[in-house]
């Protein structure tokens, strides 16, 4: 009996293509040596949280080809070449600076939600690199294809680094808590990109200013909610241990306050 067709993730139809995470785009400004493999590495439960200790596993993206080819059977065709596209082609030129130039500096609200808005869909589209772990509900997903930006959610921001990072790292953590609503999931997703790590943070609940400082005091600048960047911003030392360390004190921080 044959496999009922996959559906796409954000429209639901059904038929889907390969959607490059990255962006076949940016596969220039990172020219890795052919026959390299991908490292994704899967952790349960999530450390740090109290739960038992767990050999890493290897995850769908462990496979041979450099990060920034990697591609997810997610979208249909109409999203892929459609409004997903649209957000990419129009991000392009700011994260081209971003990648290039420690000095780069964006001029206004509308190329900060821009970026925002691709941070939000790298986001939701590399979750499924790990279906376990997803957070972002479908009915989010949905209003992001319908509007095509950020809402009080999301959480998006970056940190310059002192030097160019060619390791394109990724690290990606699902987590809950508990609230008078009941049992609340979230995630955050932090990546580099060229001269600098982007976070993304989705929670199905309005973000508030004080999530916004933990992000601060770990380094980052916040693109969404719009605010103003420093004329001399933060610059974080990156080496393969940063992303999980600051993923983890950002979420530890977060667990307690909700308490």
């Amino acid at each position: 009996m044959s496999k009922p067709p996959l559906r796409c993730v954000y429209c639901g139809r059904a038929g889907v293509t390969k959607e490059h995470i990255w962006g076949k785009w940016s596969r220039s400004l990172n020219p890795t040596p052919p026959h390299v493999k991908n490292n994704h590495l899967l952790l349960r439960p999530m450390d740090g949280l109290g739960g038992p200790p767990v050999v890493p596993k290897k995850g769908m993206l462990n496979r041979p080809g450099a990060t920034r080819s990697q591609t997810l059977k997610i979208a249909c065709r109409s999203c892929n070449g459609g409004w997903m596209k649209y957000i990419v082609d129009k991000a392009i030129p700011l994260l081209k600076g971003f990648h290039e130039n420690n000095l780069f500096k964006l001029k206004d609200i509308q190329d900060s939600n821009c970026v925002s808005s691709w941070v939000a869909l790298f986001c939701m589209s590399h979750e499924f690199a790990d279906k376990e772990t997803i957070c972002i509900s479908a009915s989010e997903r949905d209003r992001f294809r319908l509007e095509g930006a950020c809402n009080e959610n999301w959480l998006c921001g970056y940190a310059k680094l002192e030097e160019f990072c060619p390791d394109d790292a990724y690290y990606h953590r699902a987590f809950s808590v508990q609230t008078l609503n009941g049992t609340m999931h979230m995630q955050i997703s932090l990546f580099t990109f060229g001269k600098v790590i982007f976070f993304g943070m989705w929670a199905p609940f309005e973000i508030d200013q004080e999530i916004q400082r933990f992000f601060k005091e770990s380094g980052f600048n916040i693109l969404y909610p719009y605010s103003i960047i420093p004329e001399n911003p933060l610059r974080i030392r990156y080496n393969k241990y940063s992303l999980s360390i600051i993923i983890q004190n950002i979420s530890s921080k977060i667990i307690d306050f909700s308490k």
